[in-house]
């Protein structure tokens, strides 16, 4: 698993979080398939790549603003203060309570990608 964590901008739609953005996390992971012989038991396994997927999460500073819902879709732009831009279109799977963090209360926010993730 490759993981991407910074900070920056995010655009959700027609919605730009521009403040408060805490941390943005990008997991790319990828399925495996098993493609040992067995007809010889003292071998060690062998594995092929198979499917790509992708999730994330951000933290924000809770806005009653913010309006999305989980099970929502949309495309999503990650603009990194220092690393790379991500695009890609993702469904919103949660969306956490907020927290206190110092004065601030804090939001979590987890998606998970459907097609294909995007890099400039």
């Amino acid at each position: 698993m490759a993981a991407i964590t910074a900070a920056g901008t995010i655009t959700f739609g027609t919605t730009k979080i521009a403040v408060g953005i805490r941390e943005v996390v990008v997991n790319q992971m990828v399925d495996i398939a098993e493609t040992s012989n067995f007809s010889n038991a003292d071998t060690w396994k062998t594995f092929i790549a198979e499917l790509k997927e992708w999730d994330g999460s951000f933290n924000i500073n809770w806005d009653s603003a913010h309006t999305h819902t989980i099970g929502e879709t949309g495309a999503l732009s990650a603009v990194m203060t220092s690393g790379p831009t991500f695009k890609g279109s993702v469904i919103i799977t949660n969306i956490g309570t907020p927290v206190p963090f110092g004065r601030l209360l804090v939001c979590p926010v987890t998606f998970k990608g459907t097609g294909a993730l995007a890099f400039a």
